[in-house]
């Protein structure tokens, strides 16, 4: 199997929707009503990613501009400091060092951050989870019925119900199975 013809290849896994306790349109109104202040909790791959990027195109769609910067992108982290104008999506807040993770959602007037853990001065609009019911769900969106659920529901167990890492080893087995088959002939 080629890698576009994986169907656990990165763009599809991306452009699965947020699926949590709450539908999307309830968590973005949330958002508007904390005038865009919060905090996304969640274990690794559990869906804070997804959910803040689904985030960003409900709050542009109110014409509120909107900035996204990751953990590692300083100059953006900066500039939130500065503009007062834009709503700042910050991911992966957990990895950012405490003095300036509390700076910013001190300091931010509008910002929702992703963290493995709550903050004392944000308040928290959804704690993301993972199930089993859930990984289901998402396999029968890539791959239809498949035997790949009892690998997946192993691996879901192993990685402690991070999904993207279930999604990653998954396109990895049916990458080898095609190596596999290949080598065979």
């Amino acid at each position: 199997m080629r890698a576009h013809e994986n169907p656990y290849r990165v763009s599809r896994v991306e452009a699965l929707g947020f699926r949590g306790s709450e539908p999307v349109a309830h968590l973005a109104a949330a958002v508007r009503s904390h005038e865009y202040r919060g905090v996304i909790v969640g274990p690794e791959g559990s869906g804070k990613s997804t959910l803040l990027r689904e985030l960003a195109g409900s709050i542009a769609a109110d014409g509120v501009r909107v900035r996204i910067a990751r953990f590692d992108d300083v100059a953006a982290l900066a500039s939130a400091l500065v503009e007062r104008d834009p709503v700042w999506l910050v991911d992966g807040a957990e990895r950012i060092p405490a003095p300036i993770r509390s700076m910013l959602a001190t300091l931010v007037r509008r910002i929702v951050m992703t963290s493995h853990e709550e903050t004392s001065t944000l308040p928290l609009l959804v704690h993301c989870e993972t199930d089993l019911a859930l990984l289901d769900d998402l396999l029968a969106e890539l791959a239809g019925p498949t035997a790949a659920a009892e690998v997946a529901e192993a691996l879901f167990r192993e990685s402690g119900g991070n999904l993207r890492l279930v999604f990653q080893a998954l396109y990895d087995a049916a990458a080898q199975d095609f190596v596999g088959a290949f080598l065979a002939r």
